[in-house]
């Protein structure tokens, strides 16, 4: 019964979240949300520290090619770096950072429906297998946001820098009230009794094979001190 609790607790904590649900609400940019201070964080390019956490830009962080237009520009990236559980991501630099808190973090593109979603999970036991982790946070969000298909269009084991083993899933989600379809990249993480879920999440209409990769290059950035 405890492991189900602890299993259920962490579904929970890493389904979308309401800055990704906006996404099948409308194609519209949506509303920041605000952090647990009640004030709108900082758009991207500025340093801000909330708990401990701080994004600065860093234009020379990824050997990517620019493209001009592009949803995701991977030459133009700022880095996220939270003290409290020691990681740091890289994101788009034209992003903003709309919750910042020490086990969510939420940054979206201005412009389109896309999200990035940051979750961090303690006291998850390491026995407990990541691919168990996967599909029970997979059918939750189902649950909880009424997504009516979840398909799992590739997955695989990495290894992210500093040598810690992660897996790589890419997801196609539906919801059919709205006819908006999502592309969602995503790493899960599992180091000690915690867990780091990274996330990036676009309408289909705007993947391509380069931004396809952009996203890969996103997640897989994550670094686990």
């Amino acid at each position: 019964m405890k492991r189900r609790q602890v299993l259920s607790g962490l579904a929970a904590g890493f389904a979308l979240g309401p800055g990704c649900l906006k996404t099948f609400d409308s194609d519209g940019g949506g509303t920041p949300s605000t952090d647990s201070g009640g004030e709108t964080p900082t758009a991207n390019g500025t340093n801000r520290s909330t708990n401990s956490q701080t994004a600065t830009q860093n234009n020379s962080s990824s050997t990517g090619s620019p493209s001009q237009g592009a949803l995701i520009d991977t030459g133009n990236l700022a880095t996220y770096t939270n003290n409290t559980y020691s990681y740091s991501i890289n994101y788009p630099a034209d992003w903003r950072l709309t919750t910042n808190d020490p086990k969510t973090v939420r940054i979206r593109d201005p412009d389109s429906p896309a999200r990035m979603l940051v979750r961090v999970k303690d006291g998850v036991a390491s026995f407990i297998p990541r691919e168990t982790i996967i599909g029970i946070a997979i059918q939750q969000a189902k649950r909880r946001y009424s997504i009516d298909k979840v398909t799992r269009l590739g997955q695989r084991e990495t290894t992210l820098p500093n040598g810690t083993p992660a897996t790589l899933v890419k997801t196609r989600l539906q919801r059919s009230g709205t006819g908006m379809v999502l592309r969602g990249t995503f790493i899960i993480a599992h180091v000690a009794d915690t867990v780091y879920a990274a996330g990036v999440f676009v309408p289909e209409r705007a993947v391509t094979p380069s931004l396809t990769r952009a996203m890969t290059e996103i997640v897989t950035s994550l670094t686990i001190q």
